[in-house]
């Protein structure tokens, strides 16, 4: 029995968290196989290998895994090969990239990232962005990521300090889903001081001219626990900020603000989460 596309399309957008399944469906018949892809494909999750310390030979081979497997998809996605499978990846999630020295991992992720050519959602979990950690080339690539056109959604936790983190949204010129928690807002600090409105406001922004003022048009934001949730509101209310904060529809913050930044960002809000502040 012949389904129609659409159909085909349909029952397998309901399979797409049932990976076993869909390898199965892509076997059924011609009009089953791509968007079988499309399901199996749709998010990657790249999670760094980490031994123990005086880790046996059994624990290392969990880092040749690794490399095997992110081999085995610069094949799959390799353009001569089949790029359209390249492109069905649309949420791409790195973890626990926070091990100094590892240039050699890296440069095998930063083959496979290379490849998407489709991401709409890049989440960032652990991913240290200093100097000592994360390579250059792996940093070079996952900022290209933020530079695509295709690229509306981010969402990262615990790493990347401040200053990088405005320079990398500010290139993200469609982003539309914003989401922050302890670690990138703050970067060095877990101060819960009422006075952290008042700290590392403005000196720390460089206006990088990459996209106009206010023409990014957010439309969620969530930031979670950090005592420097300010620093992320002041910029946002900088002339030169690309973000357009008016036009948030959802906001999302789990921290004490005062009902003037309230006031500035809810102007068209339709959904909110947050304690306010006595001031």
């Amino acid at each position: 029995m012949l389904f129609p596309n659409e159909l085909v399309d349909c029952i397998l957008e309901n399979l797409y968290l049932d990976t076993p399944t869909l390898l199965n469906c892509a076997l059924v018949g011609k009009a089953w196989v791509r968007p079988s892809q499309r399901g199996i494909f749709r998010a990657i999750i790249l999670e760094f290998p980490l031994p123990a310390p005086y880790a046996s030979d059994a624990e290392y081979s969990v880092v040749n895994d690794y490399v095997n497997t992110c081999e085995h998809f610069v094949a799959l996605f390799d353009r001569d090969a089949k790029p359209h499978l390249a492109s069905y990846v649309q949420s791409l999630e790195l973890r626990r990239f926070c091990e100094p020295e590892q240039d050699a991992l890296h440069a095998v992720t930063a083959k496979v990232i290379q490849r998407l050519t489709d991401v709409k959602k890049l989440s960032l979990f652990r991913v240290n962005w200093d100097s000592y950690t994360l390579s250059p080339l792996l940093k070079e690539t996952l900022a290209e990521v933020f530079k695509a056109p295709s690229l509306n959604e981010v969402s990262s936790v615990q790493s990347c300090p401040f200053p990088e983190l405005a320079y990398l949204l500010s290139h993200a010129a469609h982003l539309k889903v914003l989401n922050v928690d302890e670690g990138w807002v703050s970067g060095d600090s877990d101060s819960e001081d009422d006075d952290d409105e008042n700290r590392l406001v403005g000196p720390l922004i460089v206006d990088t001219g990459v996209n106009p003022p206010h023409s990014i048009l957010l439309d969620e934001l969530r930031i979670g626990n950090s005592g420097l949730i300010y620093l992320f509101i002041s910029w946002l209310r900088q002339d030169s900020c690309p973000f357009l904060a008016q036009n948030l529809q959802s906001l999302e913050i789990h921290w004490r603000i005062n009902r003037d930044v309230l006031q500035y960002l809810g102007s068209n809000l339709k959904e909110l989460s947050c304690s306010l502040s006595s001031g």
